[in-house]
C-alpha cells in the first residue's frame, strides 16, 4: 500500500519529515560538520550521519 494514495483516499494530509535530509541537502555539510551544529553533538550526530554518504554529496 502506497502512503500518498492511502492518505488521499482517507482524506488525510501528509507532512514530510526532514525534507532537506536534516540539513544535508542545504549544502551545510559540504566541507564537514560545523562545530556549532546539532550534528556535532553526540545526541544528534547519528541522525545526520546517515545522510552524509557519497550519493548525498553528489546531489548537493
Amino acid at each position: 500500500l502506497e502512503v500518498l494514495p492511502a492518505a488521499d483516499h482517507l482524506g488525510l494530509g501528509v507532512l514530510a519529515w526532514s525534507p532537506l535530509g536534516r540539513g544535508v541537502l542545504t549544502g551545510k555539510y559540504r566541507t564537514g560538520t560545523p562545530a556549532d551544529s546539532r550534528a556535532a553533538s553526540p545526541h544528534f550526530g547519528d541522525f545526520v550521519e546517515v545522510y552524509l554518504d557519497q550519493r548525498s554529496r553528489q546531489v548537493v
